[in-house]
């Protein structure tokens, strides 16, 4: 089983300083900058080809990207190179119309630096680029670098796609119909999110990633592209289908806002066996109370948690106490520590006896955040491949007194529980 922690963060559209971009006239000298941003450059079209140059940017022939594309993989046009730039919080991108043989010689992270002279932009077939790209106009400079892909939702990513166009994004959705049964990533499919909207993720049938099954949900990671067809995300290779599962079960995440805090206020509440009745079912909160202290308790959404005791010398449980019915494919959730308390050691487990025996799922986890740290709880996210009935439980250990240094048993915070059935 496979185990990965995803540190949230503000996803930044990544600036970039170097020795080879001037971005200031010199006005003692009056010297044009030769370079002209990648995002100046796509914002001077307006909808009709436009032949590029020193006279249509202000004196510069130049302009610098990354390579966002995988040319290997067969998921873009053969004659096209996809490049992106973040200048002055702008992030664009734009499509390099090519011949097969030169578009073939470049890779991914590549940056390049592009001789605009004689060249035009325009849209080929529905895609933004530049055209009149020949290889003595582009030269490779020593700077390579791997761009992460901007998170964003649909809604927003289709309200703004001339910001997002030909740039690196992904997508957390489902499919909007259930995959059969061998159903591969081939042709056009449809993903919807939270948003309430959709769009199509489309890979190539001749794409050497094209026989990856396709999962019913997933972190889809890949260029925002239009065509003849549209807008698409298309993935670049089969890495950028990130932790893909079943669909999410219904009621599902666990948000712990039902019922009010106040029905588990103490720790141990052994006149109800420490079960309560929340909005996916019965869990036991041994050692667990509902917490909702604003800036202490780690709710990630609503205005509730769930926290759990310190410094015991013996496990305590978040735990369903009932089956759900499919399997699973992925549990996530979210964790922290309560306010500024040291992290502690807590591990997933599952169940597919009803609760008699617990398997421990992937590597303990030891590094929960103090509030001090960062106000922003962190994810855990866990592949599974579990076919029958099963529960799960989070169990923090018992280590003892926290003594500042070899033992470490803080207050844990944990929110929005989620649960994703087989597929």
């Amino acid at each position: 089983m496979k185990t990965k922690i995803i540190i949230p963060f503000l996803i930044l559209i990544f600036g970039f300083t170097s020795s080879c971009m001037k971005e200031d006239i010199n006005p003692a000298e009056g010297i044009p900058n030769p370079i002209a941003a990648l995002p100046v450059v796509h914002q001077v079209y307006k909808g009709e080809p436009l032949p590029l140059g020193p006279e249509r940017l202000s004196g510069a022939k130049f302009t610098q990207g990354y390579v966002i594309s995988d040319q290997e993989s067969g998921n873009i046009p053969s004659n096209q190179v996809v490049i992106e730039y973040n200048w002055r919080g702008l992030n664009r991108g734009l499509v390099l119309f090519l011949e097969d043989n030169l578009a073939s010689t470049f890779s991914t992270g590549d940056f390049l630096q592009l001789d605009l002279t004689n060249t035009t932009i325009e849209r080929v077939n529905g895609t933004l680029g530049i055209s009149g790209l020949t290889q003595n106009k582009i030269e490779k400079l020593e700077d390579p670098k791997e761009l992460e892909a901007a998170s964003v939702d649909i809604a927003r990513l289709k309200a703004n796609f001339s910001n997002f166009e030909n740039t690196l994004v992904m997508v957390t959705a489902d499919l909007i119909e259930f995959p059969e049964g061998g159903t591969t990533l081939a042709g056009r499919n449809y993903i919807i999110d939270g948003s309430g909207d959709s769009i199509a993720i489309y890979t190539d049938p001749s794409a050497d990633f094209s026989d990856v099954r396709l999962a019913p949900s997933a972190g889809f990671r890949g260029i925002a592209y239009q065509g003849n067809d549209g807008i698409e995300i298309r993935l670049r290779n089969a890495n950028d289908l990130i932790d893909p599962s079943g669909p999410i079960y219904s009621g599902y995440p666990e948000d712990f806002e039902f019922p009010d805090a106040g029905e588990k206020a103490s720790y141990n509440m052994p006149a109800i066996d420490n079960l309560v009745t929340l909005a996916t079912g019965e869990w036991r909160l041994f050692y667990a109370i509902l917490g909702d202290i604003a800036n202490r308790d780690r709710y990630v959404s609503g205005s509730q948690a769930v926290r759990m005791q310190q410094n015991l010398n013996f496990p305590i449980f978040l735990e369903m106490n009932y089956d759900l019915p499919n399997g699973a494919s992925k549990v996530t959730f979210w964790y922290g520590s309560y306010f500024n308390d040291q992290s502690c050691t807590f591990q997933l487990e599952y169940s597919v006896d009803q609760g008699e025996t617990w398997e421990i799922i992937g590597e303990p986890i030891t590094d929960a955040h103090t509030f001090a740290t960062s106000p922003i709880a962190k994810q855990a996210s866990f592949l599974v491949d579990i076919q029958e009935p099963v529960r799960f439980r989070i169990n923090k250990l018992g280590l003892g007194p926290s003594n500042g240094s070899t033992v470490r048993n803080g207050r844990l915070g944990i929110d929005d529980f989620a649960v994703y059935q087989s597929y």
